[in-house]
């Protein structure tokens, strides 16, 4: 889950209550696995596909680039593969607070149709977390899902804006000797 922030330093922090992550790559070879569902998946970029295991959340978080010190980033998207279902798959972007600030489904793209979407905060907010929702469907192992009816979605490629520090809101308590200290002068 820290590959993005650690191998490769990008300021990301990928986890899932399910039990890992499956990335569509093949050492070395040119074409991707699609995690050994072929008529179902296809590749925006080839070799990116992604996907919780047994889960259908994603969580990422923001870290300044190659640090543990969390971060906030300014825009965020995903494409997604295969979503068959109206309402179903969604983003959800939060807060430092963990407060939602925002929820988008992501449209119907049909069988191995691509689907993509993002926010850009241009009113000041900060995004610390984004949930990505991928379908109703769980990828257990290559080949495998939990069932076979529900619609199985998973990630293509992602965008964001360079993570950068987060600033913490003041405390009260602080606010309040800033207040009695500028009565005082």
């Amino acid at each position: 889950g820290n590959f993005f922030n650690v191998n490769s330093p990008r300021g990301a922090v990928f986890s899932t209550p399910g039990s890992g992550f499956l990335v569509s790559a093949n050492a070395g070879g040119a074409t991707p696995t699609l995690f050994d569902f072929p008529g179902d998946l296809q590749t925006f970029s080839a070799q990116r596909l992604f996907t919780a295991v047994n889960s259908n959340i994603t969580d990422v978080r923001f870290f300044v680039p190659g640090t543990g010190i969390a971060a906030t980033t300014s825009a965020f998207g995903a494409i997604f593969v295969d979503v068959e279902l109206d309402g179903v798959t969604k983003i959800e972007f939060f807060d430092a607070t963990d407060t939602l600030l925002l929820a988008r489904d992501v449209l119907v793209g049909g069988n191995q149709g691509l689907s993509f979407v993002g926010s850009v905060a241009n009113a000041g907010e900060k995004i610390s977390r984004v949930r990505l929702t991928s379908g109703a469907n769980a990828i257990l192992s290559n080949g495998v899902r939990a069932d076979e009816i529900t619609d199985m979605v998973v990630m293509d490629d992602f965008i964001y804006a360079e993570p950068t520090r987060a600033v913490p809101a003041p405390s009260s308590l602080a606010l309040a000797a800033v207040g009695l200290l500028g009565g005082l002068a």
